[in-house]
């Protein structure tokens, strides 16, 4: 079945983009319902405070504190992301990719740990990266990069 020559081998770095893009995938491409409440927040808070600008209604100023505060909490999470991903530089890792599953380096140590494809969690694409979720509270970020086009095709294959 596996053969040798259809192992993918790589070693990647993340880089702060990297990380910063794989922060915005979990939380508003996985996770569609957060991205849905989002759309809906921001759309009521920005019609509040131009209906209230624009004296269009009699809009109480409590409820214009309320939209402006949640504008303000959105800016500090959406700055909380792109601080949190300015973390020191990543470890090297490396990943073994296979028909039966992937293989990848984990922690300090570089110990070795294997997932087959079934008992994966979760797979996501994006343009350039994959991410796969061996459980629901963690992920590996494979920047395409390091790929080259016929191992991405393989790898869409094994997914």
């Amino acid at each position: 079945m596996a053969q040798e020559n259809q192992t993918i081998e790589i070693t990647t770095e993340l880089t702060e983009q990297d990380r910063r893009n794989a922060m915005f995938y979990n939380l508003f491409f996985r996770k569609k319902w957060i991205l849905g409440y989002l759309i809906v927040f921001v759309a009521f808070s920005v019609g509040v405070l131009i209906t209230k600008l624009a004296g269009i209604f009699n809009v109480p100023t409590l409820l214009c504190w309320i939209a402006g505060g949640f504008l303000v909490l959105l800016a500090g999470f959406i700055g909380t992301i792109f601080m949190s991903s300015k973390g020191g530089n990543s470890q090297p890792r490396k990943l073994i990719f296979t028909e039966k599953g992937i293989t990848t380096s984990a922690g300090r140590d570089n110990k070795m740990i294997s997932f087959t494809w079934e008992k994966l969690y979760y797979i996501g694409r994006t343009g350039k990266c994959f991410y796969i979720y061996p459980d629901a509270s963690q992920f590996i970020i494979v920047p395409k990069r390091y790929l080259t086009e016929e191992e991405i095709r393989r790898i869409n294959e094994y997914v």
